[in-house]
């Protein structure tokens, strides 16, 4: 039932998750991400299994600060072995996060009555193959240039404190040198109009050697509302197709517009991923105070 890698972690790991039944491997992105990590040494692991009988499975690797899972078809009994397995005693500060597919995350907070797994980011995957809103806009996207790097890195620090409310803000000088890594390696783009930054697109790789995913999209609060985020992204995504049958993106479950733009524009929900943060039950004003790890 249990393939236990934790001893002898190798690509014998990756090559038994490509042969899962179902398999996708977009929705396994943190655990390769972080596999690749592992390997360079980057990140620390404790634990790596592959839980599997017949067409149900489940994947757990605990990494520095998180453990990671992905499931698909689990039985009652399945997701208790895979209880045992996880050991959630072992875990007895509050603060760690545990992160996988949403099904199986919430049975394990089912099944667990002395904690909480509480949400800390819950995300959609999304996959684009054909797209379908060319916006009529005549602004051009292009790369950012360097008179832009510092408002596109004051917009940066914006999207941090939205998107994690407060809980992961990053300094000024920090992104102003992410938005100059980006330049240099033609993974940035900005939309203007005149000499106003209305936003950025950043765009990434993912199992490829060319950009496939989209990574962060934000445009200005005062310049939102009006089919500029539509725009943007639909821009760059016609500049890095050639070569791509699918572009990847993730969104914030409760980024409503954020979804219905992306959807729009042509990307399909293909996977649910939920990032929760384990916490006595009788203590839940801790996660308040606590400092995220996120992905």
């Amino acid at each position: 039932m249990f393939t236990d890698y934790t001893d002898s972690l190798n690509g014998k790991f990756i090559h038994q998750i490509e042969n899962l039944v179902e398999y996708k491997e977009f929705n396994f992105y943190y655990i390769i991400q972080n596999f690749g990590a592992v390997m360079s040494g980057s990140t620390d692991f404790y634990d790596c299994w592959i839980y599997e009988v017949k067409e149900r499975w489940c994947v757990g690797f605990w990494i520095s600060g998180n453990y990671l899972l992905n499931s698909k078809n689990l039985t009652q009994e399945d997701i208790e072995l895979i209880n045992n397995r996880i050991g959630f005693h072992q875990f007895k500060v509050d603060g760690f996060h545990f992160a996988g597919d949403t099904i199986l995350i919430e049975k394990l907070s089912e099944i667990n009555l002395d904690f909480t797994l509480e949400p800390f980011k819950e995300r959609y995957f999304y996959k684009l193959t054909a797209l379908k809103l060319k916006t009529k806009f005549t602004t051009e996207v292009v790369i950012v240039a360097d008179e832009d790097i510092q408002e596109i890195a004051i917009q940066y620090q914006k999207y941090f404190e939205e998107e994690y409310n407060g809980s992961n803000n990053k300094d000024l000088q920090t992104l102003i040198e992410k938005v100059k890594s980006l330049k240099f390696r033609n993974l940035i783009y900005v939309l203007k109009e005149g000499k106003n930054v209305i936003g950025f697109c950043t765009i990434m790789s993912f199992l490829s050697d060319k950009p496939n995913m989209i990574g962060t999209i934000f445009i200005d609060e005062n310049f939102r509302m009006n089919g500029n985020g539509k725009h943007l992204l639909s821009n760059v995504i016609e500049k890095i197709r050639n070569g791509h049958n699918d572009i990847l993106l993730m969104t914030t479950k409760e980024s409503f517009s954020s979804n219905k733009m992306v959807e729009n524009v042509g990307f399909e929900k293909t996977y649910e991923h939920s990032d929760r943060i384990k916490t006595n039950a009788s203590n839940q004003a801790f996660l308040r105070s606590v400092q995220p790890v996120p992905f």
